[in-house]
């Protein structure tokens, strides 16, 4: 049985050998026998050149160190700015610091420049604008001879010259002529009074008005060294409310004619000039030998503006 058994097993192999096609026939060559899988070759390949990955592992390895080189000098350069920087601030900071030292100074210079400015332009404008003055007489008399009698208007020959460089524009004003007894001051408004024309604001700071009658001086323009002339009166309002001229009284004749009165003229004259500024001139003049020397009402009375560049003051006009 073992024997038949084994010839059993040689003929079953047998016919497993004969039942193969013949790959080898004739013609045909041989087939290699292929690899089942890839990786393992590289890996073969990679095992049979140590050399190679030694190399990659080198190269990356500079890389590596160059990177780090870079990084290093980026901070030194980075180190550098800021120490650059730094410096530069603290110059910047002490510029600072000195110009703030120096503030106060050069604000002192900046308002002495705007205040030189100022005062040459102030200069300019004083030297050209209009001044005018009061006078009696006209044309070339400056004291002229009054004619009064008694029961009649006494008329005085006034007018204003214009002694400054440019026109004098909107002049116009109010004149009183009084006849005040010998000892007597003319009655002129004092420091802390001003006159006002009728139907216009009252100056501001007066604490009560008083009525005086006077002559109201229409508007009109006077050039430079030109004058204008015109006669004043006593005026009196009558019941129908017409302004007329006042008659001299017999005592009042009398007492010019002895020298016991005297003729005065005061009042306050209102102009602006080419600059818009706006002008004043207040006046008191007198005539006849009565009036005392040594009253000084009078004489503080007449005054001018200052005014170059600001409204000027007094404004009742």
């Amino acid at each position: 049985m073992p024997e038949g058994k084994d010839e059993f097993g040689k003929a079953d192999h047998a016919d497993e050998q004969s039942n193969q096609p013949e790959l080898n026939g004739p013609g045909v060559p041989p087939v290699p026998p292929q690899n089942p899988s890839h990786g393992n070759a590289e890996q073969d390949d990679a095992d049979s050149n140590p050399n190679g990955a030694t190399a990659v592992r080198r190269e990356l390895h500079w890389l590596e160190i160059l990177n780090f080189c870079g990084q290093i000098v980026l901070a030194i350069v980075g180190i550098v700015a800021a120490c650059i920087y730094g410096r530069q601030l603290g110059v910047m900071k002490g510029q600072l610091d000195e110009i703030i030292k120096q503030y106060p100074e050069i604000k002192k210079q900046a308002q002495a420049a705007t205040d030189a400015v100022t005062n040459g332009e102030r200069q300019t404008r004083l030297d050209e604008r209009p001044w005018l003055k009061f006078r009696f007489g006209t044309g070339d008399i400056s004291s002229p001879t009054i004619q009064f009698s008694t029961g009649n208007p006494i008329f005085v020959p006034v007018g204003f010259v214009n002694v400054g460089k440019t026109p004098a524009l909107e002049a116009h004003g109010m004149v009183v002529l009084q006849i005040p007894a010998k000892g007597k001051d003319p009655d002129v408004p004092n420091d802390k009074q001003g006159i006002a024309l009728a139907g216009r604001q009252i100056p501001q700071g007066n604490h009560f008005i008083k009525q005086i009658t006077g002559m109201q001086l229409e508007e009109s323009i006077i050039f430079p060294n030109d004058h204008t002339e015109f006669s004043i009166s006593r005026t009196q309002t009558l019941k129908s409310g017409d302004v007329v001229p006042r008659a001299i009284s017999l005592a009042e004749y009398d007492q010019l004619r002895t020298n016991e009165a005297y003729i005065s003229v005061w009042g306050q004259v209102w102009y602006s000039d080419v600059f818009g500024v706006e002008h004043w001139t207040k006046f008191c003049s007198v005539h006849g030998v009565a009036f005392q020397p040594e009253s000084e009402k009078c004489v503080k009375y007449g005054d001018v503006d200052k005014s170059d560049s600001r409204p000027a003051k007094p404004t009742n006009k």
